[in-house]
């Protein structure tokens, strides 16, 4: 049988058995993930469900439904990256081993977590690494860089170890262990060691290499025989000799699985499919990285940017595929609408280009797009890091870090600028850098030129383009605030704080002032800017690798005595700076104009004055799946806060939307509430600021507040803590001045 990569294309196209599925917003205070989940890595059968292995996370298909699920810290697992699952079907338990060596076990009867902790909580000198996991004398044994951890998922503790089991009682990696006969045997990087099942097993004594000078990645014991896997070979042991495994050699082996019956091996050109008494079936595929056969002969597989797919005996396929973005990495994040938009490329080295490919994600209706198949102009663009959103068309401005600027229309390229077609120019003939774009009150889009002579660019509305040359010429970053004034962080090694630069109405250099640490200088908690927005009173928010400040008054932005300030709060009966020294990555304000801050230690919500921390996220007490947040952008229709994080995209549902004067479309949700509902009830499409009170059908007030934007949000409880009996409620909302009310109704059912 000979089938190659473009039958799978072309299925995949026209005629799947299963679209992608894109994932839905779960409301106010509720997580879910944006991961990319097409790169599979490893695929387990457990009866009815496939298990997938993807980057981050785990996603399951269920065969006789059709149904896809997504499972992450959201659904209770202790981590997002996984090394090794492992099915376990006379337990009907799935074994997750993680990264960092934290264990989960999954209940499959019930669907509860376990936790083993106890490899996370080990001090070990050197690597971590998991290679693989089998399951035999009623333990789990994995294979790691510091030895065979043995696992009793019955007892949920490691019942033993066997470390120093190399030369001379040496710690070596081991990659794979199986029990073959009366032996234990273990794949090395310099052979194949074995020692006798009943021995001392933590004694390197016991241990001798059979097969000296020959790498054993993984081994299976299947038909009587031990099947030995490294990189291109691929063998079998019969207890008395060696031999290769038919048409097996320089295939760059990348799994080997038993399943029912059946060794399936998966290279980069498709798949052996040994049987009893060394019957062999070829299938050629290219490009995957892992196989299974399930139950009904369906070949399970992925690979790099494929998703899951199932080959069928007569040679038909199907696809079975999640929405997500196609890379983890996201440099800024921006909305327009309820649209999102995610870069994801950024400075590297000195400040130059990385050469990030993956270009920017668009998500919309849920659903999110991935850079398309444009133009040439546009596919040699690269390391977009930059976002400008026309508020009235939603036309979209992408800065890059080396390849000048793309114009997108209604998601669409439309034309590319660069020195050869602007005022923009390269750094020392090399590159284009444009790490900072935005647009003015007249839809005249700013550009920030990295290291070019003359830094800051404009192209009018009418398409023409003037360039300024500033006080320095190392420009990234940047906002435009009410009174039009350009602000730019200074990014370069060692970092030189902000510029603030505002031409005359003729289109001359009016002023720059350069802003700094130090008294009359800017005051900046440091010179290492990494953040800066403005917020809706028009105040400039700044974020230092040492903190937060605050230019309260733009108007008066070059006044040499203007500084920058420092918020001082009491928190526990201690007096200091707002966030303290915290590192501060990046900054959005919501709809309440409440500012949601990424650092190196999670996310934290500031009231709009900055007097209180409303929140702190952390991967400790919430599912972020990394303390390190990069970029954060919400969505102001529904609030919901989006986090790019150095392990992908997770969102949150806040409860803060931007609002006008006026009820727009209010919407309760639930309605009805049933009485197993345990989240907040969210009332959206208030005015800004509303006052909200629910009665119940006699007038009695049972609760009150003021909405955050144009949302208001109630526990549903009432004012002791109970909550309300059955029946109809009312809710009454008036705006700030009084001049405007609405009553809407909803039932609770208790």
């Amino acid at each position: 049988m000979i089938r190659t990569i473009g039958s799978i294309i072309f299925i995949i196209v026209f005629t799947s058995v299963s679209i992608a599925q894109k994932t839905k917003y779960n409301g106010v205070g509720r997580w879910r993930t944006h991961f990319p989940y097409k790169n599979v890595k490893q695929i387990q059968e457990a009866g009815d469900f496939i298990f997938v292995l993807p980057e981050k996370g785990f996603f399951t298909y269920h065969q006789p439904s059709g149904e896809i699920n997504l499972y992450s810290k959201v659904n209770g697992f202790s981590d997002i990256d996984i090394a090794l699952m492992r099915y376990v079907a006379e337990e009907n338990k799935m074994i997750f081993v993680y990264k960092s060596g934290n264990i989960d076990v999954l209940n499959l009867n019930d669907w509860s977590i376990k936790n083993i902790p106890d490899i996370l909580r080990k001090s070990i000198f050197g690597e971590k690494n998991f290679y693989d996991i089998q399951y035999f004398d009623k333990k789990a044994y994995l294979s790691s860089s510091f030895g065979i951890i043995v696992i009793d998922i019955n007892k949920l503790e490691i019942s033993d170890s066997y470390q120093n089991i190399g030369p001379s009682g040496s710690v070596i990696p081991i990659f794979s262990t199986v029990r073959y006969n009366n032996f234990l045997y273990a794949g090395t990087n310099t052979g194949l060691i074995r020692a006798k099942a009943d021995a001392n097993l933590s004694d390197f004594q016991n241990w001798y290499n059979v097969k000296p000078g020959t790498e054993s990645k993984l081994l299976r014991v299947f038909d009587g025989k031990l099947f030995a896997v490294n990189d291109s070979l691929f063998q079998s042991f019969n207890d008395i000799s060696w031999k290769n495994v038919r048409n097996s050699n320089k295939r760059n082996i990348q799994s080997l699985e038993l399943c029912h019956n059946k060794l399936i091996e998966t290279h980069w050109g498709g798949f052996l499919i040994i049987k009893p008494q060394d019957i062999i079936d070829s299938v050629r595929e290219n490009q995957m990285q892992y196989g299974i056969i399930d139950i009904n002969n369906l070949i399970w597989t992925g690979g790099e940017g494929l998703g899951l797919i199932n080959i069928k005996p007569n040679g038909s396929y199907g696809y079975f595929g999640i929405n997500g973005p196609n890379g983890i990495t996201s440099n800024t994040i921006a909305s327009w609408k309820e649209e999102l938009w995610v870069t994801s490329g950024g400075p590297g080295f000195v400040y130059g280009p990385t050469f990030n490919g993956s270009g920017y994600y668009h998500f919309k209706d849920n659903l999110w797009n991935n850079r398309p198949q444009e133009p040439e102009s546009l596919r040699s663009m690269y390391d977009f890091s930059a976002i400008a959103i026309n508020n009235n068309t939603g036309e979209v401005w992408l800065g890059s870090h080396g390849t000048g600027i793309a114009r997108l229309q209604n998601g669409k390229f439309v034309e590319r600028f660069d020195s050869y077609n602007s005022t923009l120019r390269k750094q020392s003939g090399l590159y284009t850098i444009v790490p900072g774009v935005a647009l003015d009150s007249k839809e005249n889009l700013w550009a920030a030129n990295y290291d070019a002579d003359s830094c800051l660019s404009v192209r009018f509305k009418n398409g023409k383009w003037q360039n300024f040359k500033l006080s320095t010429k190392y420009v990234g970053e940047m906002v435009i605030d009410d009174l039009d004034q350009k602000w730019m962080i200074t990014p370069r090694v060692g970092s030189s704080g902000l510029v603030v630069f505002k031409e005359t109405s003729n289109g001359k250099v009016q002023r720059d002032r350069l802003l700094m640490k130090g008294k009359g200088l800017g005051d900046l908690p440091s010179n290492r800017v990494n953040a800066i927005v403005k917020d809706k009173d028009n105040e400039i928010w700044i974020g230092t690798d040492e903190g937060l400040a605050v230019f309260f008054n733009p108007l008066r932005a070059f006044d040499p005595s203007e500084d920058a300030q420092r918020i001082i709060v009491e928190q526990n009966g201690i007096v200091g700076y707002l966030l303290g020294n915290e590192a501060i990555n990046d900054i959005s304000v919501d709809g309440a104009n409440r500012k949601w801050c990424a650092t190196n230690n999670g996310a934290f919500l500031i009231e709009k004055d900055g007097t209180s921390i409303i929140e702190h996220f952390t991967a400790e007490n919430s599912p972020l799946p990394s303390n390190i947040i990069k970029s954060v952008g919400i969505n102001g229709v529904t609030g919901e806060v989006f986090f790019g994080t150095e392990n992908g995209i997770i969102s949150y549902g806040g409860n803060a939307t931007e609002a006008d004067d006026k009820h727009s479309k209010v919407k309760i949700y639930p309605n009805p509430v049933r009485e197993n509902y345990e989240g907040n009830i969210t009332i959206t499409g208030l005015p800004d600021y509303a006052t909200v009170k629910i009665t119940d059908v006699s007038g009695r007030l049972i609760y009150e507040t003021l909405s955050n934007g144009g949302i208001a949000t109630w526990n549903g409880k009432l004012f002791n803590g109970s909550k309300p009996k059955t029946g109809i409620y009312l809710i009454f909302s008036s705006n700030k001045d009084d001049k405007e009310s609405l009553v809407s109704k909803m039932l609770i059912v208790n």
